[in-house]
């Protein structure tokens, strides 16, 4: 397997088994002390918004983007950087579709 497969294999691995935590939890466990309650509401809220992190840890160019953004190191923090975020994520989108698609 190529690199990015293997990369994308480890993203599948890290959702799924984060979801099945998520799931089994929320459905056989629920802690009576406050302080566990509130770090497990966090981690089934943070669920449905995981894509940014996968895409922020496995993709160098925009976790480039978004560190430069952070520490406010880009030159040109404008309308260009934005969409070659985005065009970077739709082609990924893509590829993974033709993935899925093509197995």
């Amino acid at each position: 397997m190529v690199a990015h497969e293997w990369r994308l294999l480890l993203q599948g691995i890290i959702i799924c088994v984060y979801k099945c935590i998520i799931c089994l939890g929320w459905n056989f466990y629920v802690p009576k002390d406050p302080i566990p309650y509130l770090a497990f509401i966090s981690f089934a809220v943070i669920e449905s918004g995981y894509n940014p992190y996968m895409y922020v840890i496995f993709n160098k160019t925009i976790r480039r983007h978004v560190v430069e953004s952070i520490l406010c190191k880009s030159k040109k923090t404008s309308l260009t950087t934005i969409v070659n975020v985005a065009t970077t994520i739709r082609t990924i989108k893509k590829s993974q579709t033709n993935t899925t698609q093509n197995v």
